[in-house]
């Protein structure tokens, strides 16, 4: 299937408003099961901000990615999916359908990568409600930098 479309015009350059830094709470609208760069089973979670009128349905892309005990970094996706409230403690059979719909509170950073400057979450924490508020309480100690 093929369609025309006119794009004389419109520049590819197309800037876009980015969060600030600070605390969000997000709905995985979509989660896709992927193969990072270095071979590692990774899920993409499609994420929108559902607890901030100005940047309601604001989208962040987050790669969870599963590496092996003995790496740096292999419990992040341990406390993600304890914060999303899916099986993360021990053999699991980690499922990206089951992600959908799931909510978490998420510190936006603005990062710099390759030139361009982008959202990316930093931090994660569970959810005090399905709309929670945008900042955690201070108590939590499930906070873990990305």
């Amino acid at each position: 299937m093929s369609f025309r479309h006119d794009s004389t015009g419109i520049s590819a350059d197309t800037e876009f408003e980015l969060l600030p830094e600070d605390w969000y709470a997000f709905r995985i609208h979509d989660a896709e099961e992927q193969e990072s760069s270095k071979g590692n089973d990774m899920i993409l979670c499609k994420c929108r901000v559902i607890n901030n009128q100005k940047y309601k349905d604001a989208e962040i892309w987050h790669y969870v990615t599963f590496l092996p005990k003995e790496n740096k970094g292999a419990g992040i996706s341990v406390q993600f999916r304890k914060c999303i409230g899916v099986a993360h403690g021990g053999n699991d059979i980690v499922d990206a359908e089951e992600w959908k719909g799931k909510t978490f509170l998420g510190f936006v950073v603005q990062d710099t990568y390759e030139g361009k400057t982008r959202n990316k979450i930093a931090k994660v924490a569970p959810p005090s409600g399905p709309e929670s508020a945008a900042s955690p309480s201070p108590a939590v100690d499930e906070e873990v930098p990305f």
